[in-house]
C-alpha cells in the first residue's frame, strides 16, 4: 500500500551526504522557471564536467506534514559555526577551498571527511541538486559515493524484492545526513548562499535563485510514495535486470527509484531529516 506524503523541499540518497555542506536560508520564495536556453559555462571538476541542465522540473508541493523525531544522534558542534552569520561572504573559490574549516564540525564520521576532501565539493552539490530535480540519478558529481556491489534481489514466492545486503549500500550515506542538526546546517547554507549561487550560474541559470533548484530537487524526493512493506520486484529478460512490480513504482522517475532502493527502513529515515530540515529552513508553502 502506498502512502503518497504531500510535501515540499529538500535532496538523491547519493546525494544525501553532500547535501549537508550546504542549506537554505529563512525566507522562501516560489521557485522561478527554468530557462529554456541556458547558456551554460564550462565548470571543472576532476572526475569530468558537469552536464548542462535541461529545462523543465517539478513544482514544489504545498502543505508538507510536520516531521517526526528522528532517534538519530546527533554528532555536531553548533558553537563552531554559529559566528558564521558575522563573517565576510566567500566567493565559490574561497569557499570551497575552506569547506574542511567551515564544515568538518557538522559530524566526525570518516565519509564526511571523505566529502569534504572532494575536487569541488560546493560545485558538485549544486550539480547534484540538478540532477534531482530533473528527476535524474546525480553519478557524475556523487561517483565517489557509489557503492562497490550492485543491486541484488532474492526470490519471493513467484516474486522477488530486493536484497537485505542491498538495501544496505547505501546506509553509511544514510548515518551520515541523518546525524547532522538542521539547525547547524541551515547556519552554515546561509553563510554560503553566495557561492552557492554562483555554482548555480556556472550550470548555466543566470536568473535562478539557487534556492528553487534546491526546493525543486528535495521536492522529488519528498513526493516518492512512502511504503509500508518492502515493494515486489519482477525479473527482467536479461539477467540482474529487475522492474518494480506494482505500475505506480515503476513509472517514478530514476532519482525516485534510486531513493526507493535505500530500503523501506534507510528511505523513512531519510524522509524525516529532509523534513525536519524543511521545518528548520522554513520552506514549506502556506
Amino acid at each position: 500500500m502506498l502512502k503518497a506524503k504531500q510535501t515540499i523541499l529538500v535532496a538523491i540518497p547519493p546525494l544525501l551526504t553532500v547535501l549537508m555542506m550546504v542549506f537554505a536560508w529563512y525566507r522562501h520564495k516560489n521557485p522561478e522557471q527554468r530557462p529554456s536556453a541556458p547558456v551554460a559555462e564550462e565548470v571543472d571538476y576532476s572526475e569530468g564536467d558537469f552536464h548542462s541542465p535541461e529545462s523543465g522540473g517539478p513544482k514544489p508541493v504545498e502543505n508538507p506534514s510536520v516531521a517526526e523525531e528522528t532517534s538519530t544522534p546527533r554528532v555536531v558542534d553548533e558553537a563552531a559555526v554559529a559566528d558564521l552569520v558575522e563573517q565576510p561572504k566567500l566567493s565559490l573559490e574561497e569557499a570551497e577551498s575552506r569547506i574542511g574549516e567551515l564544515a568538518s564540525s557538522l559530524s566526525e564520521l570518516p565519509l564526511w571527511q571523505k566529502c569534504l576532501a572532494q575536487s569541488r565539493p560546493l560545485q558538485r552539490f549544486v550539480a547534484a541538486l540538478d540532477a534531482v530535480a530533473l528527476g535524474k540519478r546525480p553519478l557524475d558529481p556523487l561517483d565517489f559515493l557509489r557503492p562497490e556491489s550492485g543491486f541484488s534481489a532474492e526470490k519471493q514466492g513467484q516474486s522477488w524484492l530486493q536484497s537485505a545486503v542491498s538495501q544496505e549500500r547505501f546506509s553509511g550515506c544514510v548515518e551520515l545526513f541523518c546525524g547532522v542538526s538542521p539547525a547547524a546546517a541551515a547556519k552554515l547554507y546561509r553563510f554560503l548562499e553566495p557561492a552557492l549561487q554562483t555554482a548555480c550560474n556556472n550550470l548555466g541559470y543566470r536568473d535562478r535563485p539557487v534556492q528553487g533548484l534546491l526546493t525543486e530537487a528535495v521536492t522529488v524526493l519528498l513526493s516518492t510514495p512512502a511504503l509500508e512493506e518492502e515493494p515486489l520486484l519482477t525479473a527482467g529478460v536479461k539477467a540482474g535486470i529487475y522492474y518494480w512490480q506494482n505500475p505506480e513504482l515503476e513509472k517514478l522517475n530514476d532519482a525516485q527509484k534510486l531513493f526507493l532502493r535505500l530500503g523501506k527502513r534507510n528511505a523513512s529515515r531519510v524522509r524525516k531529516q529532509l523534513e525536519a530540515l524543511a521545518t528548520e529552513l522554513q520552506l514549506y508553502q502556506q
